[in-house]
């Protein structure tokens, strides 16, 4: 855990590890019903928060001819 300003904070490796365990036990057939719905419950949870404090803007693109397609 990484310390800023006296605080533990939590480290960007750390924090996909967390949800990479909370993914895996989620999708674990070696988990019973009831473990793998708390799993979901928590990562549901998340993507709630992270979409409604990260709303996806629409981004439009102009209509480019195929002949004028730079690759």
């Amino acid at each position: 855990m990484a310390k800023t300003e006296g605080v533990d904070r939590l480290t960007k490796r750390e924090v996909i590890n967390q949800l990479n365990t909370w993914i895996t036990g989620a999708q674990s057939s070696y988990n019973d019903g009831w473990t793998q719905k708390h799993y979901m419950d928590i990562l549901r949870e998340i993507q709630t928060l992270l979409n409604e404090g990260l709303p996806m803007k629409e981004v439009k693109f102009e209509d480019t001819p195929d002949d004028e397609m730079c690759f």
